[in-house]
């Protein structure tokens, strides 16, 4: 787990083209930068430079290439963290709500697209989505429970490879969010 502590590096992650790369790195476990250059709609040449930014922080870093002339990145760590603290600065307290809006932002995309697109899946998969709300009378400690206890259940599904997925197994995207209501 990558505890992100400095406002700097969430804020190099904050930028929304870093999101979508940081996810494709998620997802096929090691890319370069041509390869993110199609998938973000950018250009090999800024894409290289938000991986090595991405670098920087310590978010990714290079992987091992089976070709020397090609430079091929890797995730850091299994997931990445950053919370609010007692030590929050108002610069760490900017960065931190700067990433939240951008993740919710690319959440609310994909929401948007399988909501637009829905039709196209089969019956099977349709019934399979789920939108779920509800509330929880918890303490702080019993929802950081519920968390761990999410992150158990998904945790054998998070790092399949291509070739230890069942056939018909297709990329879902989970969003999960418990938030304290404000003002109780």
């Amino acid at each position: 787990m990558l505890e992100l502590t400095d406002p700097r590096a969430m804020r190099a992650l904050a930028h929304p083209v870093r999101v979508g790369i940081l996810e494709l790195i998620y997802e096929r476990h090691t890319v370069n930068a041509t390869e993110c250059a199609r998938e973000v709609d950018g250009t090999p040449q800024s894409c290289s430079y938000h991986l090595r930014s991405l670098a920087k922080w310590g978010i990714i870093r290079k992987a091992e290439s089976t070709d020397g002339r090609e430079t091929r990145w890797e995730r850091a760590a299994r997931a990445i963290r950053f919370s609010s603290g007692e030590k929050e600065t108002p610069g760490y307290a900017a960065a931190a709500a700067a990433l939240k809006t951008t993740v919710l932002a690319r959440d609310d995309r994909v929401v948007a697209e399988f909501l637009a697109r829905e039709r196209e899946l089969s019956p099977e998969w349709r019934e399979a989505a789920t939108f779920s709300s509800g509330f929880l009378q918890l303490t702080a400690e019993e929802l950081e429970e519920v968390n761990r206890r999410i992150s158990e259940a998904t945790r054998e599904f998070v790092d399949r490879s291509a070739s230890n997925r069942p056939e018909g197994a297709r990329r879902v995207d989970v969003m999960f969010r418990a938030i304290p209501k404000v003002g109780d």
